[in-house]
Parts: structure tokens; sequence; C-alpha cells
């Protein structure tokens, strides 16, 4: 209990931060609402002009401007949600483990009488419990804050969203783990993770461009981040939750089995 106290304490400002900002930014989106639903109608024009492929790009399936959900979807969890929840968890996953292999304070915690197992899997479970703080404050604070400005919304749809979130940021966390667990510095987690991501961006990308290049787009794991249909429908794929988590277990598993067998320079 000592050490994920300590894992939640070190990254408290740092998640608040996170947290604040997913809330800012659904604010932000939330009362420019009602000004921007006046002009609904030129809006769904524009969408209609948008090529197939770079709404593809971006995740989204559908460009519905008539409904608060399909705005929101598309100007919010398209695209800056899916960044900070990236950004959250693999600077949590490189500093607490690659970082403090490059501070050499690991061997600190090593020191102690608790195994590599316990001390991975706590941490980990510290970074599980930031990311659900994160996607519930980030995602059904839209409860109250469309409450104050008198949007309407299918609250259902939401929470949808949140355990798509959710299962999404997991998978985020168990890839920094993975990557921190092999590197000894929190660059090189960053560089290859996010290089790592670009290139699933960008087949995502390459697959709506031809349709004989469609299939391509089940090895990007943000064809898995459906928020089209969490937010416009209120529906959860199976098989993109099944994705999201059997990815989340098989690379910290991998990230275990990395970390119990290394040396670490104390």
């Amino acid at each position: 209990m000592y050490l994920l106290a300590r894992t939640l304490k070190n990254r408290l400002v740092s998640s608040i931060v996170y947290i604040l900002s997913g809330v800012g930014f659904l604010e932000l989106y939330i009362a420019l609402y009602p000004s921007l639903s006046k002009e609904i109608q030129a809006y769904d024009q524009l969408a209609k002009a948008f090529p197939e492929a770079l709404m593809k790009a971006f995740g989204i399936e559908e460009l519905i401007f008539t409904s608060f959900e399909g705005y929101v979807a598309t100007e919010h969890f398209s695209f800056i949600w899916p960044l900070l929840i990236i950004f959250m968890t693999l600077g949590f996953a490189a500093s607490t483990l690659a970082g403090e292999i490059e501070r050499r304070t690991l061997g600190l915690t090593l020191s102690q009488p608790i195994s590599r197992t316990s001390i991975y899997f706590t941490k980990y479970l510290a970074g599980v419990l930031i990311i659900l703080a994160f996607t519930l404050a980030s995602i059904y604070s839209v409860v109250p804050l469309a409450a104050l400005h008198g949007v309407s919304i299918q609250v259902s749809h939401f929470w949808s969203m949140t355990v798509l979130g959710f299962c999404f940021g997991l998978c985020m966390l168990s890839l920094g783990f993975a990557m921190s667990a092999i590197f000894s510095e929190r660059s090189h987690v960053s560089m290859a993770a996010g290089g790592l991501l670009v290139g699933m961006y960008v087949l995502r990308i390459v697959a709506g461009l031809k349709d004989s290049w469609k299939d391509i787009e089940y090895a990007s794991i943000f064809h898995y981040l459906n928020t089209s249909k969490a937010l416009l429908r209120g529906e959860l794929v199976g098989q993109d939750i099944a994705v999201l988590l059997g990815a989340s277990v098989l690379l910290t598993l991998l990230g275990w089995v990395i970390f119990v067998q290394r040396d670490v320079a104390v």
C-alpha cells in the first residue's frame, strides 16, 4: 500500500493537470454549442464536403452536427481527448519505470523486501486508478456541465464513451509499461511508443485511401476507438473492447516478463 500511495502522490500534480485540461476542453465545447447550433445547417453542409479518408483518419464514421453528441464526437473525442490520455499514460509509464532507472532511484525500491512482480503491478495499478479518475472526470463531467449551459444530452451515450475511453487508456498504459520495461530512459520510451502510435495512425489514414487497402486499418489501435458509435448511438462494439483489453493484457504481461528479468543499474 505504501508503494501505491507513493506512486500516486508522485504523479498527483500532473494527473490533476490532465484531468482539469480534459474537463476544461469539454466545458469549452459545451459552452460554444448553443451558439453554434444556430448555424447547424451550415455545419452539416460543410461536413458533407469532407473527404471520407480524412474523416476516417480522425476516427469519424459519421459527421453529424445536429446533435450535441455528434458535435463533441467530432470536435473533441476524435482528436483532443485521445491525445490527452496518450500523453498522460505514456508520461506516467515512462516516469514510473524507465524514469526511475534513469534517475537510479529504482534500486532503493528493489532493495526493499518486495518482489519485482509486486513493484511492477503496484505501479501499474496506480496507473489504472489515474486512468479511471481521468476518464470519469473528463467524460462524465458532461452531465453537470451540460445542465449548466442548458444543453440536452443522451447521458447513457457518454457512459458508453467512458467505458470505451477507459479501455483505450488501459491499452496506452500497457504499451507505455512494456516500453518502459525495455528502455532505461524516458526519452526512448516516448520515441518508441510515439513512433509506433504515429505508424498506426498513418495506417488508418492509408486504409481510407483505397478500398483494396481497407483491411490494414485493423492493424491500427485507433480503429478500435470508435467514438462515433459510442456517442451517436450509445453502442459499445464487443470486438473493439475485446481487442483493446486483449492488447492491454498481452502488453502488460510482456512488460512484466522483461522487467523481472532485466538488469537494473543501482
